[in-house]
């Protein structure tokens, strides 16, 4: 599970946010699965790089629309 590498392939094929936000939602389920097996600071770091991708999410939200 690489999220980098996915959203890389989404980022090639255009500009929106619907695409990263969908990838996020479903990795969002796969790291529910996850947390439970994982050490919790493998739990942490990936939780944090999603976070990072949100708010990218959110910046490309606000400068299309300004």
């Amino acid at each position: 599970m690489n999220l980098g590498i996915a959203l890389e392939a989404l980022e090639e094929q255009g500009s929106g946010t619907a695409r990263l936000e969908a990838a996020v939602e479903t990795f969002d389920a796969c790291l529910r699965v996850a947390a439970s097996v994982w050490p919790p600071n493998w739990v942490g770091q990936v939780c944090a790089v999603r976070d990072l991708v949100r708010a990218e999410i959110e910046w490309r939200g606000s400068a299309q629309d300004g």
